[in-house]
């Protein structure tokens, strides 16, 4: 028995298969252009598949790079490695997690910001490492302005990521998202203010105890921060994977074999 009203579809919902256009047409019936039932893409909320399979692409990402960082932190000296590694996946992942819905106006951007702001601070972190041999105070202030914008970016992507969660896929993984942002952008605080206490002109004024003291602890929560990020990950990952099998498109029938009226059978 359907669960969907009987009466003929109001919105202009594009087939989950084919993208034929549903309107006027029936929840229990079959689209006429490519035989999905109806339901089907009423039950994945009209989502496009190669929207899914990237957006899924860069759940998948973000899982490897926390994977990698963990990894990495508990092999001390694989870590300047892992950071590297962790830095492009999860740039991946934003420029996929990013891609725009097929039914997003073109002017729509937000999607994108987090991929540009990471892939800004990853480009300042390599110009101010060069800059380092020549003019290494320079240098420094570049990097740390590009390890803050990767840090906002960071936050930003999460923030994206709760959003679509809550949206479409799964609340329970939306809401974690959302404490992950959170955490991100009280992590990017915590290391100005560490930083800013660091370099405090006044030796009096205790920065040069209580600065590195406010970097390890932005550094275990950072910790903590991918441990709720991997299980979030999964969370969301499942839910891609059956809105993914909900509008899968159809694979085209096999042709049916002609056996000729003349052909000898095969003793």
């Amino acid at each position: 028995m359907s669960l969907w009203p009987a009466k003929p579809l109001a919105d202009h919902l594009p087939c989950a298969s084919c993208a034929y256009d549903l309107h006027g047409l029936k929840p229990c019936g079959l689209c006429p252009e490519c035989g999905w039932p109806i339901e089907k893409t009423l039950e994945a909320g009209g989502l496009d598949y190669k929207w899914l399979v990237a957006i899924h692409s860069g759940v998948q990402a973000l899982l490897v790079a926390h994977y990698v960082l963990l990894g990495s932190a508990v092999m001390c000296f694989l870590l300047p490695v892992g950071l590297c590694f962790y830095v492009i996946l999860i740039l991946g992942g934003a420029v996929e997690l990013g891609t725009p819905h097929p039914e997003a106006p073109p002017s729509d951007t937000r999607s994108r910001r987090p991929a540009q702001v990471l892939g800004g601070g990853m480009m300042a972190g390599i110009l101010g490492a060069i800059l380092l041999l020549g003019a290494p105070f320079l240098g420094a202030a570049i990097i740390v302005l590009g390890v803050g914008a990767m840090g906002v970016g960071n936050a930003m992507l999460w923030r994206h990521f709760a959003a679509l969660m809550l949206q479409r896929f799964s609340p329970a993984a939306g809401h974690s998202g959302r404490a992950v942002a959170w955490a991100h952008g009280l992590i990017v605080a915590t290391l100005a203010l560490a930083a800013g206490l660091a370099l405090w002109p006044d030796p009096n004024f205790g920065g040069a105890q209580v600065g590195p003291a406010l970097a390890m602890f932005a550094v275990l929560l950072w910790g903590i921060c991918a441990i709720a990020a991997l299980i979030t990950l999964h969370t969301a990952s499942k839910a891609l994977r059956q809105a993914m099998g909900d509008s899968r498109p159809l694979e085209p029938a096999a042709e049916p074999r002609v056996v000729e009226e003349n052909a000898r059978p095969i003793r």
